[in-house]
């Protein structure tokens, strides 16, 4: 859920999933240590109904924002 705070294990697959038929939805880093993660900077489009799986396998704390909609900001925190 955008807006908050996960914490997971290393080696945690996390998935964020478009459920809005009607509008295209997003996720991007906002830190070079997420980014690592997505692919670079830029804005990685979350389809309909499609999948955007990440797994985080280094500790520490990702940043990353939603866009096109409304902008939330959101932390991955992975541990040990």
């Amino acid at each position: 859920t955008p807006g908050t705070t996960l914490v997971v294990k290393a080696g945690t697959k996390v998935i964020w999933v478009n459920a809005d038929e009607f509008k295209p939805h997003g996720v991007q880093a906002v830190n070079m240590q997420t980014a690592a993660y997505f692919g670079g900077m830029d804005t990685v489009t979350v389809a309909y109904g499609a999948p955007l799986e990440v797994i985080f396998d280094k500790e520490g704390a990702y940043d990353y924002k939603t866009v096109f909609q409304q902008e939330m900001d959101g932390k991955i925190i992975v541990t040990k």
